[in-house]
């Protein structure tokens, strides 16, 4: 039986490694050369005692285990090893994968469950450590839940400590997955538990960006927007297509227009919108509706909006917007305001 990783004959039998493989375990690094049992090499300069040695063959075997163990389903064995074992360290690659993320490259959701449970109890497995997956994709294990649209794994690694903003190569958030993959659910979890709305991936997209070029449904746009998303180009001379306002408009959908314009833009971005698609097939209402806005000067009321919304996200890093506008001294028809509730 042929699993990429690891060949088996039987759930019970020995591990028979079918291919070269390198594990990192902290200070350690085995070499395989077709067998656990070749020479292991330590990348410590020390002379090694034959009770070290044999601690490390020991450690290296219960990783090819585990991962044998995780690629054919068995809970038993996973278990077996983590009781047997319960202080042996988990934080380890194989071909750029961890034991973690591998059960959720293969779908293993009881025995990640499991793997969770453990580290509750014991308390040594690093939780934002990153793996790669076969394409190449290099994030850590609650992106890959997200992508999977497995809420209850992305809840149970909040719960138990994982970094909730932590990034893949590309600079995606897990609210980025979420958004971009149209999960409502998962996106009012991850903001209600504070993963920030304003964090940028390496293109410079946050996820109301994204979301608005992917015209994903409404519903994430407005709640990304109500709980404090920027809504500026991130310098005043960045193309207009960096502007939410910009991908609103092209995409003609007048209730987002109307919310982005209530939460708050500077009059030379909506400028520099209207320039950018004049030539554009937009609808001719919100064309009409940019016209008015930018013809007529801004409430001292609107302005003060504008001001106090960019400052909070701001201070707060994209994060726990509503509750920190509710911290503020002001009367509560004043914070409504600010929230967009009226």
């Amino acid at each position: 039986m042929d699993h990429g990783l690891i060949g088996l004959e039987t759930e019970s039998s020995s591990v028979v490694l079918t291919a070269p493989y390198t594990v990192n375990m902290g200070t350690v690094a085995v070499q395989n050369k077709g067998s656990p049992t070749r020479v292991l090499e330590c990348k410590q300069n020390s002379q090694s005692t034959t009770f070290e040695t044999s601690n490390r063959y020991v450690q290296s075997f219960l990783c090819y285990e585990l991962f044998a163990a995780i690629e054919v389903g068995s809970l038993t064995r996973v278990r077996n090893v983590l009781l047997s074992y319960p202080d042996l360290d988990f934080n380890f690659h194989i071909k750029d994968v961890t034991p973690l993320s591998l059960t959720l490259y293969r779908r293993r959701f009881d025995i990640f469950h499991l793997f969770l449970r453990h580290q509750a109890k014991v308390g040594n497995l690093n939780l934002n450590m990153i793996s790669k997956d076969n394409l190449g994709r290099m994030e850590p294990p609650i992106i890959t839940a997200c992508r999977l649209h497995f809420l209850e794994g992305v809840v149970t690694l909040v719960r138990k400590g994982a970094d909730i903003d932590m990034t893949d190569n590309q600079g995606h958030s897990a609210l980025w997955v979420a958004s971009r993959q149209q999960m409502p659910d998962l996106v009012e979890y991850l903001i209600n538990n504070g993963a920030s709305v304003s964090k940028m991936d390496k293109f410079g997209c946050t996820p109301l960006l994204t979301a608005l070029m992917y015209r994903v449904s409404s519903m994430i746009i407005r709640h990304l927007i109500i709980h404090g998303s920027p809504l500026s180009t991130p310098v005043r001379w960045s193309s207009a297509e960096q502007s939410p306002l910009f991908w609103a408009t092209k995409n003609g959908n007048l209730e987002i227009v109307k919310l982005v314009l209530q939460a708050g833009v500077g009059l030379w971005e909506m400028r520099s919108v209207r320039m950018a698609l004049s030539n554009s097939d937009v609808d001719f209402e919100i064309l009409e509706l940019l016209d008015a806005e930018t013809h007529c000067p801004p409430t001292l009321q609107h302005q003060c909006k504008l001001v106090l919304r960019n400052f909070i996200s701001q201070v707060g890093h994209g994060k726990n917007f509503m509750k920190n506008m509710q911290t503020l001294p002001l009367p509560s028809s004043l914070i409504q305001f600010l929230l967009l509730v009226r």
